[in-house]
């Protein structure tokens, strides 16, 4: 996966959360926790998926494989409410590449620690 092209399956979840924002936007609020535990769910299962196939070996990765999954799942569920409640400024693929590039290289281009 290259850091620069989003994976398909993430701008459709982005396109179809776009095509039906007052629906997320209603649904993904505090008060309707069926929906947000059904999507990150979805999002659990994506990421677990490709972390399965880009790295099956557990004792490569930086943390626990169900912390990983847990964390970046809950990361994205959360950008996904920030960026429907501000109003979807950005398009589904510049959200989706975004959260690839997030989840794969972090938030450093180079590393401050290094």
């Amino acid at each position: 996966m290259h850091v620069d092209q989003p994976h398909p399956v993430f701008v459709c979840l982005f396109e179809q959360i776009a095509r039906h924002a007052t629906f997320y936007k209603v649904m993904l609020s505090h008060h309707q926790a069926p929906l947000a535990a059904r999507l990150i769910e979805v999002i659990t299962d994506y990421i677990s998926q490709g972390l399965d196939e880009f790295q099956p070996d557990d004792t490569k990765l930086t943390a626990q494989r169900e912390i990983i999954v847990r964390y970046t799942a809950s990361a994205f569920l959360g950008v996904i409410m920030w960026w429907l409640e501000g109003g979807m400024s950005y398009s589904p693929r510049f959200m989706a590449l975004q959260l690839m590039r997030l989840a794969i290289k972090g938030p450093y281009e180079l590393s401050p620690f290094a």
